[in-house]
């Protein structure tokens, strides 16, 4: 076992791994855009594809110094991962298959850091001291849903932990903030997909154009997080109703008109 410390240490390089990797594919998918040819999206791809499985190496070994059981299940996951995305990576022989395969890597991916991973973060992070705990007066009825708005709840919390122990300047502070919320943007990207693709969100009116207005909601957080108009200590407070209250007005009814 380590010690908290190095335990956290690892937690924020397995960050900054995730991190590099998500730059990677809009990189990717940048010079494809640009200038398609195929020979350079498969090279580009394929060093994509080792830079995620030294990643998986680096985060196995973090997480098996740490203690973590589920190790062997996680570890199969990372398998799967590498093999999908080169597999998948075969079939592309054109400008429209790439960008079709680089939307499927960025949600497997998205996926996986915000639903698999999250598995770990008690070994990192003091979830007691979480702000707003899972109710099951959250709960829609849908476990697949059920799970996205736990894992979005607890990165919340997550994040106002962060954010409370922030004690670099002003400037750093706000570009940790600006970081994390572009990740939380995507992340709701991701779980709006997930819920659309159920049919459920027909059964209450603007149930659609309210996920529409929550993610132009986040980038508007952001620029002003830019301008300096918000302290990101504060951002816990915020996003947490943001999510509890879509939940509780629109996703609620939505699964209990379906049944």
């Amino acid at each position: 076992m380590i010690d908290e410390k190095q335990a956290r240490s690892g937690n924020s390089f397995i960050d900054e791994n995730h991190t590099a990797l998500l730059n990677t594919i809009n990189s990717i998918s940048q010079v494809s855009e640009r200038d398609w040819n195929r020979g350079t999206f498969l090279y580009d791809v394929a060093g994509f594809i080792k830079d995620l499985e030294n990643h998986h190496h680096h985060e196995e070994t973090i997480l098996k110094a740490a203690g973590y059981i589920n190790l062997g299940t996680h570890s199969s996951k990372h398998r799967e991962i590498s093999m999908r995305t080169r597999d998948s990576s075969m079939g592309v022989d054109d400008f429209n298959s790439s960008m079709l395969f680089m939307d499927e890597l960025r949600s497997m991916i998205f996926s996986h850091e915000l639903l698999d991973d999250q598995d770990y973060w008690s070994l990192f992070d003091n979830q007691a001291e979480y702000k707003i705990k899972w109710s099951t007066s959250y709960e829609t009825g849908n476990e697949t849903i059920d799970k996205h708005h736990q894992c979005l709840l607890n990165y919340i919390n997550r994040l106002d932990l962060r954010f409370g122990e922030c004690h670099r300047n002003i400037e750093e502070c706000q570009s940790l903030a600006i970081g994390e919320l572009k990740l939380f943007y995507e992340y709701s990207k991701l779980h709006f997909k997930e819920e659309e693709s159920t049919g459920s969100f027909h059964t209450v009116p603007g149930h659609q154009a309210q996920h529409d207005s929550l993610l132009i909601d986040l980038a508007r957080l952001i620029v002003e997080i830019e301008r300096g108009k918000f302290l990101p200590a504060n951002l816990g407070d915020y996003l947490s109703y943001w999510l509890i209250n879509h939940i509780q007005i629109f996703d609620i009814p939505s699964f209990a008109n379906k049944k």
